[in-house]
């Protein structure tokens, strides 16, 4: 068993060992430089903290308390207005991220990020996100805390804080006023936002604890766990007491035992043992495998393609060389029927889904037809402007993560498609072109010949392509409530009114909420054909990526014999004997890799 940061240790040690073997005995290796990228991308790992919680919980008094200094502005009123993201550096810096694509630097200081909170002179709504930088040992060189605005005041940006962050978080720290613990809000937005999965993350943090009766403090985490396992669907939550104010306080006067008795040590721990052993970091570990399994499954057709050619006559040598220049003249032709056929068949995956969201918007029409219908009460408002834009949020969500795996199934077959296409191909042309070179003279033992598997993605093979976070957050942009915006003048949703007329002004908003749900419908159709066109594109370059490089690596080692011929036989033997003994390594390296893994969950 692995914690996160040994699993990573472990594959970095795997890298450096393969990197050793590729320099001294294959170093025009295909996969020399995806080992590189693999190794800088393990070293720049960072691992995301999300804090989480309705307005008044104090998040910006304890995300303080974390960093040991009063640098977010905090007040009795709501004010954080901006989702701060904070990495650790060796310098104090501040850079704003405007939703204009422009960057505002400066130094960090509370004065600075005091002029965007919610009573700041400068509009939150034109800031994307917030990064600072500063020392903050903590989580190390690569942990970010993210600080969140409250979760019951979701507007269209901060809807960024549900399908973009928390998604990617390695942790979630969902602050409960330990005075009023668990309000019907929050138990839905953790329901809601956490339906699927992410509840294995979630750590929850009772802050102002100091402000419970000590005799009453036992009795008020068991009725919190109580309140939370029906949310948690019977999952025994961890629940944290806390005082955010008195470890703030411990930590700037450096009291260590103030410190202890805050809490502090033990959100500490949660944090790390949520990234050493949690499910999020499983995932990505496991990634990470998947890389590096497809980078050792390449060198092996490597080596068996090797050890095929040492095998074979100076004659057969300098005849599949020929074979190959041919071979390599024909990439183009190829490589545009290949590009037709993955065209003809990302027509037909996106008629497929297409189909399927349409029968979808249909019904989600006739349900919110029937909620503004039955709707009696006065806050009509709220209804259009919030619930019902957060309701297609949820039900759009819902739909992705029930039809993208079908989406990853025809994914999955059009690469296997063409990786045979492409395999067929190639060892068509060999065959064919080495009877013609051959003129039945030379008896080769062993055709060269390549397979579909050699040319499939670990990736798309696992099925991680069409679903993945980034693929999803994306499409789950800000495409939802802009259209409501324009609603907002409508009589209905700022009056009072009579029975008669309100069933009147209901009949009038119908049409507009259908043309703003169509408007909705559209914007994300084009966003999941974007996402379809660039998926399948990237299948399709990368199969044939793969095949050129295997096909450029092949004719470069027969380059290679043809030059080496020149030695003994026994030298020959020695060569057949290195690389015979490379893939026993290799193989090592394999199981090495199969054995990296964490265990999921922190421990109750």
């Amino acid at each position: 068993m692995y914690g996160y940061n040994e699993g990573k240790q472990q594959l970095l040690h795997v890298i450096e060992e393969v990197n050793v073997q590729l320099e001294m005995y294959l170093p025009e290796s295909t996969q020399v430089e995806k080992l590189t990228w693999l190794y800088a991308d393990i070293q720049a790992d960072f691992h995301m903290i999300v804090v989480l919680g309705e307005f008044k919980r104090g998040k910006s008094t304890f995300v303080n308390a974390l960093l040991g200094e009063e640098l977010l502005p905090v007040d009795v009123t709501p004010t954080t207005a901006t989702i701060n993201a904070v990495f650790h550096g060796s310098e104090r810096k501040l850079s704003i991220y405007h939703e204009n694509g422009t960057v505002e630097e400066s130094e960090l200081s509370f004065e600075a990020l005091n002029r965007y909170s919610v009573d700041g002179p400068e509009d939150a709504n034109e800031v994307k996100f917030v990064k600072m930088q500063l020392p903050f040992p903590m989580l190390g060189e690569r942990g970010v805390i993210v600080d969140t605005p409250g979760v019951n005041d979701m507007n269209r940006q901060r809807m960024d804080v549900t399908f973009q962050y928390i998604p990617r978080a390695d942790a979630v720290l969902f602050l409960l006023d330990a005075t009023a613990p668990v309000k019907r809000s929050e138990a839905e937005f953790i329901s809601d936002t956490f339906e699927k999965n992410g509840l294995d993350r979630m750590v929850f943090i009772a802050n102002f604890y100091d402000q419970v009766d000590e005799e009453d403090q036992d009795d008020l985490i068991r009725q919190i766990e109580t309140r939370l396992k029906p949310v948690l669907k019977g999952t025994k939550p961890y629940v944290i007491p806390f005082s955010a104010r008195e470890a703030l306080t411990a930590r700037l006067a450096e009291d260590k035992y103030a410190i202890e008795t805050s809490g502090f040590h033990y959100v500490s721990k949660a944090v790390q043992d949520l990234i050493e052993r949690g499910k999020q970091s499983n995932e990505k570990l496991f990634r990470y495998k998947q890389r590096m399994q497809e980078c050792l499954a390449t060198m092996h057709v490597e080596l068996d393609q090797i050890l095929t050619l040492k095998r074979q006559s100076i004659d057969e040598i300098v005849m599949y060389l020929d074979v190959l220049q041919s071979v390599k003249q024909k990439h183009e032709t190829i490589r545009s029927q290949m590009v037709a056929y993955a065209e003809d068949r990302q027509v037909e995956i996106k008629t497929i889904v297409h189909k399927s969201f349409s029968h979808f918007e249909l019904n989600l029409k006739e349900d919110l037809h029937y909620m503004i219908m039955s709707y009696n009460g006065n806050g009509m408002k709220e209804l259009v402007e919030n619930q019902i834009p957060l309701l297609l949020k949820k039900k759009i969500n819902q739909w992705i993560e029930q039809y993208m795996p079908a989406v990853d199934k025809l994914l999955q077959m059009l690469e296997r498609e063409l990786a045979i296409g492409l395999a067929t191909e190639f060892n068509a042309n060999i065959a064919r072109l080495a009877v013609k070179k051959r003129g039945g003279s030379i008896n080769i033992d062993a055709e060269l010949s390549i397979t579909s598997e050699n040319l499939l993605s670990t990736q798309v093979k696992a099925g991680i392509i069409a679903g993945s976070v980034g693929v999803i957050a994306s499409l789950m942009g800000g495409i939802i409530f802009l259209p409501f915006v324009s609603l907002a003048g409508f009589p209905l949703l700022q009056n009072m009114m009579m029975k008669k007329q309100l069933e009147r002004e209901r009949e009038k908003l119908l049409p507009e909420l259908d043309e703003a749900l169509r408007q909705v419908g559209l914007s994300f159709r084009a966003e999941l054909d974007n996402q379809l066109d660039q998926l399948t594109k990237d299948i399709q370059d990368a199969a044939l990526m793969r095949y050129e490089e295997l096909i450029e690596f092949i004719y470069a080692q027969l380059e290679r014999e043809v030059q080496e011929r020149q030695d003994t036989s026994s030298v020959l033997e020695n060569e057949k004997y290195r690389f015979e003994e490379m893939i026993v390594k290799l193989k090592n390296w394999v199981r090495q890799v199969e054995a990296i893994h964490i265990i999921e969950r922190i421990g109750d």
